[in-house]
């Protein structure tokens, strides 16, 4: 019974650290959980099973399953090896059950097909335990294994899903006929299984996000106006002060999701247009190479004058100043845009793509235009805080309560690396003037605004639907009471922090946080894959469901 000095305090340590992450995962204290930034999604480590098996599962407030990437999966080739970490629950987990079968009359795993906006997931429902940071909790029958996807983006290694969304049971049931055709709820999710009612996620520049459990109740919420998922009434959206209007919101109105798990921001086509129309309207930028560029056009078709000679080595037209436009890229537009008077069409090289120009300049189309040729332009003397304009979205609860919610340009731009074409302006013979491309890696920007079929469905029962995905997590810490009846949410400016324990978040370094506001001028978030897109997919119901396979 003897026990040697060293292995006593090794087993001291061992009883202390398992008394204090069990303290701190007990039901109302704090925890505080890392969130890995993964380009297009942030990531939260989880330990399924006993001994643990470690995830990185995207953090998403967007669905509720916790979902964990099978071994079965790459066993029979659907899931690639890329994805990364597999679990295996016979004679590797203690703690693991067999799949259910009740529902299967053959008495194999019942399969289930969960419905994204990047594809569909296959599933199979088990028992196990899962921790997340200090909180431990058994899901039983509520773990969902994915046995086959058909997921259509491609970026770090995919693992799973930890859905922070609404529980199923705020939501409504599904009417007979679809029950009839194997539809049916989700198993419990992470947060109802622990019992957590409130939580905050908030996202870090280049470095670790936090997710908190557990935490206080903010002071102002807004109650959602779904019981499926965390939605708000949008009263108006304002660029650089200025209110926009939006004939597809209707007399219903609109309503926005807070889905961390979408990387873009989506709107209906009318919204993002008019959205992009007035961002180019209030950036001088923008607006100084759409007037040129109209003045140009004039010009040449008035005196057909070479163009050489119409844009001055000061970059000036039309008595215009330029100096905040290339005079090449407007020259470039031009010679694109005279094709389309001539010849009905013409084409535009930029980044990795080809702007087909159909029509004389609209605001929206140089906006995209001028910022995928950031690379000519965007230097660290550019402050794009400064240059544009802060886009807000005046949100209403179900309670009255109203939100502002600013987004600065620096949350809703990003930089992408990419084919880009550097232009040079050359003479064939010495007689006419042409712009010659060459093609080297380079740097090029974009909104990350986009249009979903969310936004064009008035029928859905929220109205046409604008989903703020990643960029207002990184503007704001969200905060969301499931403790309230409705479910309620809440935004704060507070620094995001890091999780500098289990149950403790620290400050950080401002020069890597958007929250901070101390940043390079000229830093953007960078992006190297395709956006992952909301959820469910637009043509499935608002609300979760699965439907079993055949």
């Amino acid at each position: 019974g003897y026990m040697r000095p060293a292995v006593q305090r090794l087993w001291l340590a061992f009883v202390l650290a398992e008394f204090v992450l069990l303290d701190a995962g007990r039901e109302g204290a704090e925890t505080c959980a890392p969130l890995r930034n993964v380009d297009i999604f942030s990531t939260a480590s989880v330990q399924v099973g006993t001994p643990p098996q470690t995830f990185d599962l995207v953090a998403d407030t967007g669905s509720n399953p916790l979902i964990v990437q099978s071994c079965v999966c790459q066993d029979v080739g659907s899931c690639p090896t890329w994805f990364g970490r597999c679990f295996r629950g016979t004679n590797k987990s203690g703690s693991f059950e067999e799949p259910v079968s009740s529902l299967s009359e053959t008495g194999s795993p019942e399969v289930w097909t969960l419905t994204f906006g990047s594809g569909d997931i296959e599933a199979v429902i088990a028992t196990d335990v899962v921790q997340v940071g200090a909180q431990k909790v058994a899901m039983n029958e509520s773990l969902l294994l994915m046995v086959s996807q058909t997921l259509n983006f491609a970026s770090e290694p995919f693992q799973g899903i930890l859905g922070l969304g609404i529980p199923h049971r705020y939501g409504y049931e599904l009417d007979s006929s679809l029950q009839t055709h194997g539809w049916m709820k989700e198993p419990d999710g992470f947060l109802e299984k622990a019992g957590i009612s409130h939580f905050s996620v908030c996202f870090n520049l280049n470095t670790d996000g936090v997710l908190k459990m557990n935490t206080a109740k903010q002071p102002k919420e807004l109650a959602s106006t779904s019981n499926v998922h965390w939605t708000l009434g949008l009263q108006d959206v304002e660029v650089g002060g200025k209110a926009l209007s939006f004939p597809s919101c209707g007399e219903k109105g609109c309503s926005v999701i807070t889905d961390s798990g979408t990387t873009l921001m989506t709107g209906p086509q009318d919204g993002v247009m008019s959205l992009f129309n007035h961002i180019c309207d209030k950036w001088e930028r923008c607006r100084n190479l759409t007037e040129g560029l109209s003045a140009e056009l004039i010009s040449r078709a008035g005196h057909r004058a070479e163009l050489g000679n119409t844009a001055t080595s000061s970059g000036t037209i039309g008595h215009k100043s330029l100096s905040k436009a290339p005079a090449d890229l407007l020259e470039r537009l031009a010679d694109a845009f005279e094709g389309v008077k001539s010849s009905g069409s013409a084409s535009l090289h930029a980044g990795a793509e080809v702007q087909t120009l159909t029509r004389n300049p609209e605001s929206y189309e140089v906006l995209q235009i001028l910022l995928q040729d950031c690379h000519s332009w965007l230097d660290s003397s550019v402050s794009l805080d400064e240059e544009m304009p802060t886009i807000s979205f005046l949100v209403t609860g179900s309670n009255g309560q109203t939100e502002k919610i600013d987004l600065r340009p620096n949350s809703y731009l990003a930089e992408m690396e990419s084919y880009v074409y550097t232009w040079t302006k050359q003479y064939l013979l010495g007689l006419f003037p042409v712009w010659w491309p060459t093609i080297k890696t380079g740097i090029t920007c974009a909104t990350l605004f986009g249009v979903s079929e969310f936004g064009e469905d008035a029928s859905m029962p929220e109205g046409p639907v604008w989903i703020l995905g990643t960029p207002l997590f990184y503007e704001y810490q969200v905060h969301f009471d499931l403790g309230s009846t409705p479910p309620s949410i809440a935004v704060s400016k507070e620094e995001c922090g890091q999780c500098s324990s289990a149950t403790e978040t620290s400050p950080k370094n401002e020069s890597i946080s958007l929250l901070g506001g101390a940043r390079s001028k000229s830093r953007l978030r960078q992006m190297r894959y395709a956006p992952r897109m909301p959820w469910p997919r637009a043509k499935a119901p608002l609300s979760t469901v699965f439907q079993t396979s055949s």
